[in-house]
């Protein structure tokens, strides 16, 4: 027995005796890393947004001044580029934003309708109640804007001459705060610490900012693109394959497209470190070439399959479903290279619930 530990101990030192669990260091400098996805990635699509967001909330303030036509088509603008710039922010997860649900705070879809008009005839919310996350963020403003009469016209009387007008004009001013709010608590949160403590957390042990992100990554790819975005109004989990295109991000305004695209592009510019260090060369550095070139091709895939998608996508999902199923297919078949082999081959370990498989 004693000689078996003279042993282990020994090769403890040569080859990290009983120990190949995720978390074991290797040679790879994670220090340019980090400081390339927080200064150049991070940091300018939080702050990309909170720009958008004030810019949202001065027009939204213009329009409940004076709501008229010229106004209502210049907030939906506002609104449709904001909701753009937040699918560069919204992939980030972590730290700040994970504090705070932001994601679920901003973009909880569908919306719902009826506790929206419920809350507006009260009077009286709170917004930061869990039950009220589907009735605010940007599908509420989606469907406040764009679904929330027959036509312009009825929309702009909510706001002007609707007997209850004036809760109206409260409602959506408060979940326009309610985004913007959010969005500087987690950029300031940022840049107030946050970023110094990324940066130095250099480690790939669970807890780690490296291990935060990867996983933050992974979860917004599987859950957030592939699922909520494309699977569920597909219908790709109904066992009578039946779409459900009341699902779609932006419903009503119809540009769930556009939001898609922006989305991926995000998610491929973040592997790729954009112009600096990436996960790609995490990868390479740990000598898994292999496992970089199965990802970026099957990234190239999937851009290309995004053409499919045609405007509005809940006409597409119904009356062509193949296609859009076709799209998905192609996102679907980077989930397993991503959670096993990436994962294992940076030593990561996955801390985020999985709750519909692979």
């Amino acid at each position: 027995m004693k000689q078996l530990l003279i042993i282990c101990f020994i090769l403890s030192f040569l080859t990290g005796c009983g120990d190949d669990t995720p978390g074991n260091t290797d040679d790879f400098d994670r220090t340019t890393l980090l400081i390339n996805l927080s200064d150049n990635l991070i940091l300018p699509a939080l702050n990309g947004f909170k720009t958008n967001a004030t810019v949202l909330n001065n027009d939204v303030a213009i329009f409940l001044n004076n709501p008229n036509p010229i106004n209502l088509e210049t907030l939906r603008a506002t609104f449709e580029t904001a909701y753009i710039a937040w699918q560069k922010a919204s992939i980030f997860e972590i730290g700040p934003a994970e504090n705070i649900a932001y994601r679920a705070n901003v973009n909880t879809y569908p919306t719902d309708v009826s506790n929206i008009t419920a809350l507006i005839n009260s009077g009286s919310y709170n917004l930061d109640a869990i039950n009220n996350y589907d009735s605010k963020g940007l599908p509420a403003i989606d469907y406040l804007l764009f679904g929330s009469g027959d036509n312009d016209t009825d929309i702009i009387a909510l706001f002007s001459t609707h007997p209850d007008k004036e809760k109206y004009k409260q409602y959506l001013s408060d979940i326009a705060e309610d985004i913007l709010s959010k969005t500087n608590y987690v950029y300031n949160e940022w840049i107030s610490g946050y970023d110094a403590t990324f940066k130095s957390n250099k480690g790939n042990n669970i807890g780690s900012s490296i291990s935060l992100f990867t996983n933050a990554f992974m979860l917004h790819y599987e859950n957030r693109f592939r699922t909520l975005k494309i699977g569920l109004p597909t219908g790709v989990f109904s066992i009578e394959e039946q779409s459900f295109p009341e699902l779609t991000e932006a419903y009503y305004s119809g540009i769930s497209i556009d939001l898609i695209k922006a989305n991926f592009n995000q998610l491929e510019k973040t592997y790729l470190g954009d112009n600096g260090v990436g996960i790609d060369d995490h990868l390479i550095g740990v000598d898994a070439e292999d496992v970089n070139s199965e990802i970026t091709a099957q990234l190239a895939v999937i851009k290309e399959k995004l053409n499919l998608l045609t405007d509005p996508l809940t006409a597409q999902v119904v009356n062509d479903r193949p296609q859009v199923v076709e799209v998905y297919n192609e996102i679907q078949k980077l989930v397993p290279t991503l959670k096993a082999d990436m994962f294992s081959a940076l030593s990561i370990q996955i801390t985020y619930s999985d709750t519909d498989g692979d």
